[in-house]
């Protein structure tokens, strides 16, 4: 059931079904690590990745500022997750882009949740 969810994510490609397909994905990395289920990591790696090419594709196409920011949200704590559990090998620079490039758009979206922003990352 979980492998037909993540087959079917690309007919999704809003920011709200991306950022629920990277948290699940999440759980199941941390299950898998915590021998709960037995999925392999490839797989996993392989989630994470499709879930990057849908948030780049859908930021390449959109033209909303506030969905843009979102989309950046995503792909800010996506690569937090993959250089925390090692998937990529990327730099503090490199995982903080996305944010930066929120608050570039923040004066043409000022209906994103800024703040909701700050409590994920810093609880």
């Amino acid at each position: 059931m979980v492998k037909d969810y993540f087959q079917d994510l690309s007919k999704y490609p809003n920011s709200q079904s991306i950022e629920n397909a990277l948290n699940l994905a999440t759980i199941l990395y941390a299950a898998t690590k915590l021998d709960l289920i037995n999925l392999s990591e490839e797989l996993i790696v392989n989630w994470f990745d499709q879930i990057e090419a849908i948030v780049q594709q859908s930021l390449d196409k959109s033209t909303e500022p506030f969905e843009k920011c979102s989309l950046l949200e995503v792909m800010g704590f996506l690569r937090m997750h993959q250089r925390q559990y090692g998937f990529r090998q990327l730099k503090i620079s490199e995982v903080m882009e996305p944010f930066e490039k929120i608050l570039e758009l923040l004066n043409e979206s000022p209906q994103y949740p800024v703040s909701q922003l700050e409590i994920r990352l810093i609880p």
